[in-house]
């Protein structure tokens, strides 16, 4: 007999023990055998004892044979434990933790999220306790054209791979979109306008192609791509968008790259920074490092900076035809473009446009990525920026008076006289005087004084003889010191008790 009927047998006999004693002791009060009533009322409290002991021995037995029927279950269950969390996995959950430590588990699909009481009610509590056990702890998220779907970063703890192939069309066929053959002249012709001379066409067009055949190898070179308005460089980003799945940013500013929380260097292949302009050095001291290495700090909101492979390729974008990244005369790591006219007018640019971006919907975004992946890379180099006669005219455009006569200055103390002095001994002489670069807007004089390091122009005062005079330092001069510098260099008629002009 099953333990559990048992028990509802011996629960019914302890009922009836005890309905026997209670008859019992009703018969004792009116029984005129007072001793055989007695005896029969000890009987039958013997037996409600009897009865209780087995119903609470039966319970202790049904509830030891329910934990080991649960424990067999559980080995059982947990024998495939694996292949639940497996199943799971495959549905996009994984495990990661919040900023206190607490477990979560998180969908890389849909982006829902569920702590593991939520998890309890949603998934089950097997499954729950299957996927803590067996799926993988995500730290962050990576994008890595040179892994598979989970990275392992040791530990036993992982990072998801964002990045999507972009030399199939996977994504093509999963988005729902019918891409045809067809001829992809639009395109080309895209990049001729883009980049009207042969030589700066012929190397475009490869660093784009190099973004679908070699996704995984970074360049160090990059372009700059300055033309008219409106000739074609917005068209090429929303192309190459589309061909390389979204994994494409366009930044409104150089100094929105540059930012903190830039996301030019996360989760894409192609950075598009329009409107690049900068003033002074600085821009381009603080590119060199980032466009050269394919290692950089990642900082995100609400997240711990980490270090992380880089794959983007920057795209300057720039409608000026001067310098608007100033850069080293020894610099490799910019490709300059000629600047680019409208082929014919403004109007036919417009008209072409036109037409390129309804062809771009026409199905066609397969067939550019199957031509770029059939472009001829031979001996070209990702890591070699040919000099252009067109970048030796950029050069020539960076390397300005003004720049030369900064990067020269000797002194760690910079006045009126000083600089005046130092500019009429290299022969600098009409515009290049202090107060005509500070109000030739054009110079950006100011911009680039501060980019080197040098302070604003300002009143020092010295402690000791209560002397004062106007300059600007650099190294961290305290006050005494630059004035007893002005004194030294410039004589005592430049530093006078209360105020100085120099």
């Amino acid at each position: 007999m099953d333990v559990e009927m048992r028990l509802a047998a011996a629960v019914n006999d302890e009922r009836a023990a005890k309905e026997m004693l209670a008859e019992a002791k009703t018969a004792l009060e009116s029984a005129s055998d007072k001793a055989a009533a007695k005896l029969e009322v000890a009987q039958c409290r013997e037996l409600g004892v009897a009865a209780k002991n087995e119903v609470e021995r039966l319970r202790s037995e049904v509830k030891r044979v329910a934990e080991v029927d649960r424990e067999a279950g559980a080995q059982v269950a947990y024998g495939d434990a694996r292949e639940v969390a497996a199943g799971l996995v495959a549905c996009g959950w994984y495990q990661t933790n919040t900023p206190n430590g607490a477990l979560i588990f998180k969908n890389r699909h849909s982006g829902a999220g569920m702590d593991y009481q939520a998890a309890q009610i949603r998934l089950g509590a097997l499954e729950a306790s299957c996927l803590a056990k067996y799926s993988k702890v995500i730290k962050h998220v990576e994008f890595r054209p040179d892994c598979g779907e989970y990275i392992d970063l040791g530990g036993g703890t992982w990072a998801i791979n964002s990045y999507l192939d972009v030399s199939g069309g996977a994504v093509d066929e999963l988005e729902g979109t019918a891409f045809g053959s067809s001829d992809v002249g639009m395109f080309i012709e895209l990049c001729g306008r883009v980049w009207p001379l042969e030589c700066d066409r012929d190397q475009g067009v490869k660093w784009l192609a190099h973004m679908v055949q070699k996704p995984e190898e970074r360049p160090s070179v990059h372009m700059s791509v300055r033309s008219a308005h409106g000739t074609g460089k917005g068209l090429l980003f929303r192309t190459m968008d589309l061909v390389l799945h979204k994994q494409a940013v366009r930044l409104d500013s150089l100094e929105q790259y540059l930012t903190r929380f830039g996301v030019g260097d996360d989760g894409n292949l192609f950075t598009m920074v329009d409107e690049s302009k900068s003033i002074g050095g600085g821009a381009y001291r603080a590119l060199k490092g980032k466009m050269a290495d394919d290692t950089n700090m990642i900082e995100k909101k609400f997240e711990n900076a980490h270090s992380q492979r880089v794959f983007s390729r920057l795209f300057f974008a720039s409608n000026d035809k001067g310098a608007n990244i100033p850069i080293e005369q020894d610099d490799r790591r910019f490709y300059i473009c000629q600047y680019a006219e409208h082929k014919v007018s403004k109007a036919d640019s417009k008209a072409f446009g036109s037409a390129y971006s309804s062809w771009l919907e026409s199905g066609v975004i397969s067939d550019i990525r199957d031509y770029l992946a059939g472009i001829d890379l031979g001996d070209w180099s990702p890591h070699d920026a040919i000099e252009t006669e067109a970048k030796r005219e950029y050069l020539g455009l960076c390397d300005t008076g003004a720049d030369h006569l900064i990067e020269t200055y000797e002194f760690d103390v910079m006045n009126q006289n000083l600089w005046d002095d130092h500019a009429e001994h290299l022969g600098y002489t009409d515009g290049f005087t202090y107060q005509e670069l500070l109000k030739n807007r054009d110079s950006h004089f100011e911009s680039k004084l501060q980019a080197q390091g040098w302070g604003k122009n300002k009143r020092h005062s010295c402690n000791t003889s209560g002397k004062k005079a106007m300059a600007r330092s650099r190294g961290g001069l305290n006050g005494s010191q630059v004035v007893e510098f002005v004194l030294a260099k410039c004589g005592s008629g430049r530093v006078e008790a209360g105020y100085s002009r120099c």
